[in-house]
C-alpha cells in the first residue's frame, strides 16, 4: 500500500472566497468511501504560486490531506474533478 499527500488550497481561484462547506464534505465523502479514511495533519500549509495569466504571484493556503492505497487510479479521478469543484486552475 501506498500513501499520498495531496493539498487543496483553502480558497477558489476566481474570487479568492473561501470554498462551500458541501464542496469540502463532499470531497471528504470520496475519501472515506474510496479509501476508508484520511489525515489532516497540517490543515493549513502556506504557499504561493505564479499565475501566469495575470503575470502575478498568489499568496495561498492549502489544506493538506493524506490516503493510502493499492490503486492511485481513484485517487487521481477525484483530484481531477477537485480541480473544478474546488475552482483551480
Amino acid at each position: 500500500m501506498k500513501q499520498y499527500t495531496f493539498l487543496i488550497p483553502i480558497l477558489r481561484n476566481s474570487d479568492r472566497e473561501k470554498h462551500h462547506v458541501d464542496t469540502w464534505k463532499e470531497l471528504e465523502s470520496f475519501l472515506l468511501s474510496f479509501f476508508g479514511g484520511y489525515s489532516c495533519p497540517n490543515c493549513a500549509i502556506k504557499g504561493k504560486w505564479f499565475d501566469p495569466e495575470s503575470g502575478e504571484v498568489i499568496e495561498d493556503s492549502s489544506g493538506e490531506f493524506r490516503v493510502s492505497c493499492d490503486d492511485e487510479k481513484p485517487l487521481f479521478a477525484i483530484l481531477r474533478d477537485s480541480c473544478a469543484a474546488f475552482d483551480q486552475k
